[in-house]
């Protein structure tokens, strides 16, 4: 509605699907293994996070020079796909997950504990990062006190038009401010 008062013509539109861009996601992530990223983290000393642990445990081994043709072209079929859809918008207004940001140690707005390592409540995130194209996150509200908020996706190259559909979206909108709480 925001867009709308300052001219923008809205249309609500069913994105492709998206289920496959976590799994591209950390795919590409931990294809050699995790060895890049555990040598990022050569400086923290093993002191994860059980849940970074679990991530960066299920990386498994370094695929195979086939198996990593394979999942960039699964990569890059998924990104060409996404840009194919985005190239029809200025922007895309959409959810960062299914619900309010979590509370730490918590599980994501409706998904079931058992599914919280497989991180498809973020499906939509890794589909833009997947694209490769500019986002930016605004809160827009709240929901069980809870940060609410959404991404504004523009195509490539065009910073510019993500950020100042943010700025509008933000300006407009109640926003969240944290309830700072027993310090």
């Amino acid at each position: 509605k925001a867009l709308e008062k300052n001219g923008a013509s809205v249309t609500k539109v069913t994105p492709p699907n998206v289920s496959d861009a976590t799994m591209i996601f950390f795919s590409m992530a931990g294809a050699d293994g995790g060895t890049r990223t555990w040598r990022d983290l050569e400086g923290c000393d093993g002191r994860h996070h059980e849940q970074f642990q679990a991530l960066l445990d299920g990386f498994g081994d370094a695929l195979s020079l086939e198996e990593f043709f394979d999942l960039q072209g699964r990569f890059f079929n998924f990104r060409a796909m996404m840009r194919q859809f985005i190239a029809e918008y200025d922007v895309i207004v959409c959810p960062v997950s299914t619900g309010p940001a979590p509370l730490h140690m918590t599980t994501p707005f409706g998904v079931a504990q058992e599914d919280y390592l497989q991180y498809a409540a973020f499906n939509y995130v890794h589909a833009y990062a997947v694209a490769g194209v500019p986002v930016a996150v605004v809160p827009c509200g709240e929901q069980e006190g809870l940060p609410l908020g959404v991404q504004i996706v523009s195509q490539a190259f065009q910073e510019h038009v993500a950020l100042a559909a943010a700025s509008v979206i933000e300006a407009s909108g109640p926003g969240y401010v944290p309830q700072v709480q027993g310090l």
